[in-house]
C-alpha cells in the first residue's frame, strides 16, 4: 500500500543546493532520506550517493542535463 495519496510535501529540494559542490552531497542525502522506505520508490543506499552525485553532477556523466549544459544566457545573464 502506498502512502503517497496523502501527498503533502515532507521535504523541498534545492536544485541549486544540488548542483553547488559545498551543499550537492548533503541535500541529496536530506532528500533521498524524506522519500527513504516510502512504498513503491527506490533510493540508492546512502554509501553511493556522493560517488553518484558526483559523477553526475561533477563529472557530467549519465543523463543528467543541467542549466550549464545548455545554449544562451544563463540564469544570471537573463534580461527583462
Amino acid at each position: 500500500k502506498s502512502d503517497l495519496k496523502n501527498c503533502k510535501p515532507v521535504a523541498i529540494a534545492s536544485y541549486e543546493r544540488i548542483l553547488d559542490p559545498e551543499t550537492g552531497p548533503s541535500e541529496v542525502d536530506r532528500f533521498a532520506a524524506a522519500i527513504e522506505g516510502k512504498a513503491g520508490l527506490s533510493v540508492i543506499a546512502e554509501e553511493a550517493r556522493e560517488c553518484v552525485w558526483k559523477e553526475l553532477i561533477v563529472n557530467g556523466k549519465g543523463n543528467a542535463n543541467t542549466y550549464r549544459d545548455r545554449d544562451g544566457n544563463g540564469p544570471d545573464e537573463s534580461q527583462y
